[in-house]
């Protein structure tokens, strides 16, 4: 294949164009400027509202940098970390829709009493009546 100078000119164009396409959409930062925990923004993606990293400065929303959890009574900590959930050994009719695979569970409280659906809304209701009384 014999190329002339429009086609010649042409190939160079396109190859620009892809070059240029391929390194604009190369993100220079990690994450892709996903917010996390740790690194929320200078403002809320939702309201626009700015961010105050200041304890004493009133005038914007506060938020915290890390926030410790404070456990409640009667509340036991779990200590998180990886498991593997599924299996193919109880797996009779080869169904194959309980494939293994390895999960990060983080740190968590959990109450040392057992508390029902019934219990909570029991709950609910009392602290319903205790905030209308007021």
């Amino acid at each position: 294949m014999r190329l002339n100078n429009k086609s010649w000119g042409m190939w160079t164009t396109a190859f620009l164009l892809v070059s240029a396409t391929v390194l604009s959409s190369c993100n220079k930062t990690p994450g892709y400027g996903r917010r996390t925990a740790d690194k929320p923004g200078k403002k809320s993606a939702t309201t626009g509202a700015a961010f105050s990293f200041e304890e004493n400065d009133s005038t914007n929303f506060f938020v915290s940098k890390r926030a410790e959890q404070i456990p409640g009574p009667n509340l036991k900590f779990i200590q998180g970390g990886r498991t593997v959930l599924g299996s193919q050994e109880e797996d009779v009719m080869a169904f194959r829709d309980n494939l293994e695979r390895t999960v990060s569970i983080a740190n968590f409280y959990m109450d040392e009493t057992e508390i029902t659906n019934n219990d909570y809304r029991e709950f609910l209701f009392d602290m319903k009546k205790k905030v209308s009384a007021d």
